[in-house]
């Protein structure tokens, strides 16, 4: 059936979407602290990394961020995949 075949789209842009807004929630939650810190490779031969609070929670949390953003696009945009979805739906 038209349904079952957009069914795989409709799930993707679901999943994506969400993990796209769960981890801006989570950096959004860490307020400053979720802030990335890139420190110069002078400061790791030194030893002197600079210790951010809750960086047990934090750490990776921007990253990871960023690089749920891009789920949206690699997989095939939000637009590309309601456009999968309609074809099947309408039968165009």
């Amino acid at each position: 059936s038209p349904a079952a075949h957009a069914m795989g789209s409709m799930l993707k842009i679901r999943g994506t979407e969400l993990q796209q807004r769960m981890s801006e929630f989570l950096v959004e939650t860490l307020g400053d602290h979720g802030a990335v810190a890139y420190p110069g490779s002078h400061a790791e031969q030194s030893g002197q990394l600079p210790v951010l609070p809750m960086a047990d929670v934090a750490q990776g949390m921007a990253s990871e961020m960023f690089f749920r953003r891009a789920t949206t696009i690699y997989g095939g945009t939000s637009e590309v995949q309601r456009s999968i979805i309609a074809k099947s739906l309408f039968q165009f």
